[in-house]
């Protein structure tokens, strides 16, 4: 939300923590278009109103996949590796309990967080109650149990990635969200407030 002040004064839009949930009218399989609110008043449509249509019909598009599999397909495609040694690192990568959660396209997939239905369904793939969840940028979202990693390690590896390796126009937040499937609670975790000061001073 920070971040995009001027454009939400424009765009049909929901608060979500720290975040703002928009709507994207898709163009083609590349391109989609941000939806704003005179449409939407056109529409006689509330954005929540939007929100829980395009949430029914988005059910059971998510997908939920580990993490090193993910990995692994990638170096399957980008490397040229013989197949046992492929299969060597995926008996060992295979025993680290993280998924990544986009949709179907993987595209615009980390509204996930807004689910509890596809959180409570990670959290049982899991087998764990607690779920840290990491904004890995808008496109899809990290989760593991929560008692894997300390907060301020992921808090930290969440800053520098984004820094590093996202551009700022898919970037989600540098803070991470804490989700009990007891409750249903999304919980944000921010980063200290002396580290964003210093940020928005550079």
């Amino acid at each position: 939300t920070e971040l995009n002040k001027e454009m939400l004064k424009r765009a049909a839009n929901i608060p979500f923590k720290d975040l703002s949930i928009v709507f994207r009218s898709r163009i083609d399989d590349e391109k989609s278009t941000i939806l704003g609110k005179g449409l939407l008043k056109e529409m006689g449509m509330t954005a929540e109103e939007l929100y829980e249509k395009v949430k029914e019909i988005s059910a059971g598009t998510y997908t939920i996949t580990p993490l090193w599999q993910t990995a692994l397909d990638k170096m399957r495609n980008d490397m040229d590796m013989p197949e046992a040694f492929v299969t060597e690192i995926e008996k060992e990568l295979e025993k680290e309990p993280v998924y990544i959660i986009t949709n179907q396209n993987g595209k615009d997939g980390a509204i996930a967080m807004t689910d509890t239905d596809i959180l409570d369904k990670a959290a049982a793939m899991l087998k764990t109650d607690r779920l840290s969840v990491i904004p890995s940028s808008v496109h899809d979202i990290i989760v593991m149990p929560a008692e894997m990693i300390d907060k301020k390690y992921l808090l930290d590896m969440v800053k520098q990635i984004n820094r590093e390796s996202i551009i700022l126009e898919e970037r989600l937040s540098d803070n991470i969200y804490g989700y009990d499937s007891r409750t249903k609670e999304l919980e944000m975790y921010q980063q200290p407030e002396k580290i964003i000061q210093r940020d928005r001073n550079r």
